[in-house]
């Protein structure tokens, strides 16, 4: 009996060891930071206190309950990839100097194969060239492509796409041009990109609509989306950004052709993008009717401050949440 029992013991002991030594590979520290560490509960991995462990360290693979899976940066399928909008908010040479606040983009931009950047304001390009060195440095390498500093005012804009170079191949980028009139406060950044290991290829256009005048924005959209079409010979388009298609500058149920039978909203009205106290979803991806059998039915609002432990105020980041959509890249309806 004692043999017995002597025995269960060092099997105890020895499964501890194998799963401290594996969270100690997946890098779990600060997963339960506050919330007691981590535990199996009834099969579940948690925090002591019952917490869920968030998204990120689950995808670690901080699972003690049971096999853990290969930590990795982009959470991405091979089958999929997903494409992200995000307004960093005011994002200069200020905010890259906090490497608190410079982590969690990092983080955020690396569960990503594309995302698409509004609100850069920094005419010495050093701090999107320094959040790319803080991306990179999470273990996969990623590229940029930047638009011209844009705007009607001193206060100057520039779009960005980052993307990851192991999923993605970039194949040219323009920014709008109005032949008539100036609808377009900043006028919309548009890139071409293929999946690398797929058949999937398709346009972004990357918009950050003026508030005052969304409406008339989003309602010109069509124009650019043609426009792109006829530029790369390409019908799948991909429609995002910072839209401000909520509240007070736009009324959301309103009809036009945006959203007639010819686009797909993913981002639906329901969904909440802004930290305001008025919830509002600004933020959206619209793609084109060719696209619809390329989607991979997935699309939601990225809420960093769940998803990672904060050393800053999550407005810090930025005021806005990124959205995201999946796509499938063995597929090519067009």
């Amino acid at each position: 009996m004692k043999t017995r029992i002597i025995l269960i013991c060092i099997a105890v002991i020895l499964l501890m060891f194998c799963r401290a030594n594996v969270l100690l590979y997946a890098d779990c520290r600060g997963c339960c930071s506050g919330h007691g560490g981590i535990v199996c509960d009834n099969g579940i991995t948690k925090c002591v206190d019952g917490t869920d462990l968030t998204q990120s360290c689950k995808n670690k693979g901080c699972d003690v309950c049971g096999t853990t899976t290969t930590p990795t940066t982009n959470t991405s399928s091979n089958k999929t990839i997903k494409i992200a909008s995000f307004n960093i908010q005011i994002f200069g040479r200020a905010k890259a100097k906090k490497p608190e606040v410079m982590e969690i983009l990092a983080r955020t931009i690396s569960n990503f194969d594309i995302v698409a950047i509004q609100e850069i304001r920094d005419k010495t390009a050093t701090a999107i060239k320094k959040l790319e060195v803080d991306v990179d440095e999470l273990g996969t390498n990623y590229d940029y492509i930047m638009g011209p500093r844009l705007g009607r005012t001193n206060s100057k804009e520039q779009y960005a796409f980052f993307y990851n170079t192991e999923t993605i191949t970039a194949s040219g980028s323009y920014t709008y041009i109005e032949n008539s009139g100036d609808i377009f406060h900043r006028e919309p950044f548009i890139g071409k990109f293929q999946a690398k290991n797929g058949i999937f290829d398709f346009i972004i256009i990357n918009i950050h609509a003026d508030p005052d005048e969304a409406t008339s924005e989003i309602k010109s959209l069509p124009l650019v989306v043609n426009d792109a079409k006829s530029h790369f010979s390409e019908n799948d388009v991909i429609v995002l950004g910072d839209l401000n298609a909520d509240c007070s500058y736009y009324n959301e149920d309103s009809s036009h052709t945006l959203t007639g039978s010819d686009y797909k909203w993913l981002i639906s009205n329901d969904m909440v993008t802004n930290m305001a106290n008025t919830p509002c979803t600004y933020d959206r991806i619209i793609i084109t009717s060719t696209l619809r059998e390329d989607y991979a039915d997935v699309a939601n609002v990225f809420r960093f401050d769940q998803e990672f432990e904060l050393d800053c105020e999550r407005r810090e980041v930025s005021d806005h949440y990124p959205v995201f959509a999946s796509f499938h890249i063995d597929r090519d309806t067009d």
